[in-house]
């Protein structure tokens, strides 16, 4: 349709100069659209996409065996390896069951095994975490996390796992009288409409106090392999989501096509299918009434970035009021060596974890809460000695919601001036002011932004507007 619009108007005026008036304006009255993505980098992420081929990466945790189908001469991407004999890849080593619905299949329950050196082990329920009843007990504060193989843990053990470790240092944090229980429901494979469908089916049987679900910058990947899935299984499976219904029918993908052509036909509604999913996120948020986190991680395939990608996944997160804690610089210092398992199992090593773990740690302790759990000071904790403290993250959205017993809940969406206030309330936006969900933090902290910042705020407590100092 933008396209159609653009040919018009350099047909009737012969100049491109009415093109840039348009576009200019579509981009003032429509900060959010699609013309202003496409204006500032459309080129660049396409790019970054076709650098995350899912080829001989996810495609081998299912079957190491397509690592080579795709290349026989062993010629792969960067310093990719072919994994060396007796090395299991994930669906051949017992550890999940197929199931015919939109989640394809999900961990085994009740396991105790050993895969290629590693211990995983799954609970009653089937997810790599510890034993826990559907029913929080009293002095428990729960979180929930959803996510894919580099948070359920590809390669490391059961105790590595950046989750676990989380959950090992609140206990330690919050002392006595409350017990912290982070539950893992990642498991290998899950895109971000995986994702979302777990967290329909399961989001509301623990009653948790907090979500946390990741995301990165190879979550295309995981969707196209995902679909591809999808549209050629027989008999086939009901897709349970309009927005990856209606993406797929504007591809026009189909069981016959090859699986370069289905990822080709696929890749321009990349945007759309994570749009999809992270508002299907922020609705279940609302739904359930727990508050929910993304946890953005870096790519451990390999050293290159993805940026626009990853700007695209704030982006989203803010649009549908998503908190987020950006972890992207939790490798930085870090050789590929080092924060990945292997060359042929590019998956974060043990190390890498708690490098994910560190760098989530900074963030909590910055902002001094979870959602209805203060943390203390903001005082950063002594490191542990095995790594040097991540690096502070970047390009956070804003603080959690809570319903803590104490803490302040604004009713209505709050206007701030980001630049004022950002370090008090660790808030970054991107110049404008912004409309924000409605969020929760302790009265201390609110008080002190507003004195920080100088900011009006109505008797009525439910709105806070720009500072009066604002230039």
């Amino acid at each position: 349709m933008l396209r159609q619009i653009i040919q018009s108007l350099i047909v009737r005026r012969g100049s491109l100069l009415p093109v840039s008036i348009f576009l200019l304006t579509c981009a003032w009255i429509a900060p959010e659209s699609r013309v202003v993505k496409m204006l500032l980098g459309r080129s660049s992420i396409e790019k970054e996409l076709a650098q995350v081929e899912t080829r001989g990466y996810y495609e081998s945790i299912l079957d190491a065996s397509k690592l080579l189908h795709r290349d026989p001469s062993g010629n792969l991407a960067d310093d990719t390896q072919p994994p060396p004999p007796g090395w299991i890849p994930f669906c051949a080593a017992g550890l999940v069951e197929s199931e015919q619905t939109y989640l394809l299949w999900r961990l085994r329950p009740n396991l105790d095994a050993r895969w290629n050196g590693t211990s995983f082990h799954s609970n009653s329920l089937g997810y790599r975490t510890p034993e826990v009843t559907l029913k929080k007990p009293a002095d428990v504060y729960r979180i929930l996390v959803f996510g894919s193989s580099n948070t359920m843990g590809h390669g490391v053990d059961d105790g590595a796992l950046y989750p676990r470790l989380l959950e090992q240092w609140l206990n330690e944090r919050v002392g006595t009288g409350l017990r912290v229980e982070v539950v893992n429901l990642s498991v290998a494979g899950e895109s971000p409409s995986r994702r979302l469908q777990r967290l329909r089916e399961e989001g509301g049987r623990y009653q948790a106090d907090w979500i946390l679900c990741d995301a990165s910058p190879l979550d295309h990947a995981l969707e196209e392999d995902h679909l591809e899935a999808i549209v050629r299984a027989s008999p086939p499976i009901e897709i349970p989501f309009g927005y990856v219904r209606e993406a797929l029918l504007r591809a026009g993908v189909t069981a016959a096509d090859s699986p370069d052509s289905f990822r080709r036909k696929l890749r321009g509604e990349h945007e759309a299918l994570l749009d999809g999913a992270y508002a299907g996120w922020s609705e279940e948020s609302d739904r359930l009434g727990i508050p929910l986190s993304l946890v953005i991680l870096p790519r451990a395939d390999r050293e290159r970035q993805s940026p626009v990608i990853a700007e695209l996944i704030r982006s989203l997160a803010r649009l549908h009021r998503l908190d987020f804690f950006d972890l992207s610089g939790a490798f930085e210092g870090l050789e590929p060596g080092q924060f990945r398992v292997s060359a042929w199992d590019r998956h974060p090593s043990a190390l890498g974890h708690r490098a994910l773990f560190h760098a989530l740690r900074s963030e909590l302790l910055r902002r001094g809460t979870l959602p209805g759990l203060p943390l203390g000071g903001a005082a950063a904790d002594p490191g542990d000695g095995n790594l040097p403290e991540a690096v502070h993250s970047r390009g956070r959205s804003i603080l959690p919601r809570t319903s803590a017993d104490g803490g302040f809940r604004l009713q209505e969406p709050i206007e701030i001036c980001p630049d004022l206030i950002e370090d008090r309330l660790n808030l970054r936006q991107t110049g404008e002011v912004a409309r924000l969900h409605p969020v929760g933090f302790h009265v201390e902290q609110l008080l002190l932004a507003v004195a920080v910042a100088n900011i009006d705020m109505f008797p009525n407590g439910d709105r806070l507007h720009r500072a009066t100092k604002h230039r």
